[in-house]
C-alpha cells in the first residue's frame, strides 16, 4: 500500500542535521557530454566561471556481469565514460556531466528553494547541450547525520526517534546489550515514487552515538525527457522526504534542531 503521511512543516531548521543533498537525473547515453565545448556550455548556463571556478574532466568504469543457468557468471568491463565535474570556489557545491547522467551535490543546504532553482538550471543546460530524449531515473537523497542529542548508548535516542525505528533498543530485557543497528527498506510512496530509507546508529566523537536517517527518493522507468514534468517529480520527491523526516522523528527532536545555532 502507498505511504501516506501529513503534510510536514516546511520551516527550516537552525540546527539542521543535513550532511549531504544530492539529485541526479539519468537518461540515455549522450557520447557528446565527454566534449570539452558541452562542458562549458552547461557552466556557462550554470552561471559561469564566477558560480562554478573548477573543472575538472572525469572517467567512471563500470562492469557487466552476465549469468545464465547452467554456465559459470562471466564479468566483462565497461568501457570507461568520460565526463566532467564542477565545483563552486569552496567546494560545497559540485555538478558532475557524464554520458548518461548530469548530478548536482551540496554539503551547504540552505534551503529547498536554492537547491530546487541549481538543480533546475543543470536540467535546463543539459537539455539545451546534450538533448537527452529519455527520462531513466530521477532520484533525490538527504543524508542526515543527526549530532545534537547528547547519547552515549542507543537506548538515549528513545525520547527523539519514531520507536519503530529504535526496535530492539526498546526492549525490556535486551535493549541495554545493543550497540550498534542499521536497517535499509524501500518503501512505496505511490505514482511511481520509491524511498530507500536507511537509518540507524553512528559512532560519534567523544564516545557519543549518533544517529543516520537516509532518504534516497526517485522514480524510475522510461518517460519522455520533459524539464517541466522533472520540476514537477522534483516538488514531489521533496515533500515526500519531508513527510518521512517527520514522521521518523519526534516533537522533542525537532525542538532540539529548532534551537538558535550559537554565534
Amino acid at each position: 500500500m502507498p505511504l501516506q503521511l501529513p503534510e510536514p512543516d516546511q520551516t527550516r531548521l537552525p540546527r539542521s542535521p543535513l550532511d549531504l543533498v544530492v539529485c541526479q537525473l539519468r537518461f540515455e547515453n549522450r557520447p557528446q557530454a565527454s566534449e570539452p565545448a558541452v562542458a562549458l556550455g552547461i557552466r556557462e548556463a550554470l552561471g559561469g566561471e564566477e558560480r562554478y571556478p573548477r573543472l575538472d574532466q572525469v572517467q567512471s568504469q563500470g562492469f557487466n556481469m552476465l549469468v545464465g543457468s547452467g554456465i559459470p557468471p562471466a564479468v566483462g568491463q565497461i568501457p570507461a565514460a568520460t565526463g566532467w565535474r564542477l565545483q563552486s570556489g569552496d567546494g560545497q557545491w559540485v555538478v558532475s556531466v557524464m554520458p548518461e547522467h548530469v548530478a548536482l551535490e551540496t554539503t551547504r543546504y540552505e534551503g529547498w528553494e536554492e537547491f530546487r532553482e541549481r538543480m533546475l538550471e543543470l536540467v535546463e543546460a543539459a537539455a539545451g547541450q546534450l538533448g537527452p530524449g529519455i527520462e531513466q531515473r530521477l532520484g533525490l537523497r538527504y543524508i542526515d547525520r543527526i549530532t545534537a542529542v547528547d547519547s552515549h548508548v542507543p537506548a538515549d535516542w528513545q525520547p527523539y526517534l519514531a520507536p519503530e525505528l529504535l526496535g530492539l533498543v526498546l526492549n525490556e530485557a535486551l535493549g541495554g546489550a545493543v550497540t550498534a543497528a542499521r536497517e535499509q527498506l524501500l518503501l512505496d510512496l505511490g505514482e511511481g515514487f520509491t524511498c530507500t530509507f536507511t537509518h540507524g546508529f553512528l559512532p560519534g566523537e567523544g564516545g557519543r552515538v549518533d544517529y543516520l536517517l537516509d532518504y534516497d527518493l526517485s522514480r524510475e522507468g522510461g518517460r519522455p525527457f520533459v524539464p517541466d514534468g522533472v520540476r514537477e517529480a522534483l516538488e514531489t520527491l521533496h515533500l515526500d522526504a519531508l513527510k518521512l523526516f517527520h514522521a521518523s522523528v519526534t516533537p522533542a527532536l525537532l525542538d532540539l534542531l529548532s534551537e538558535p545555532v550559537a554565534a
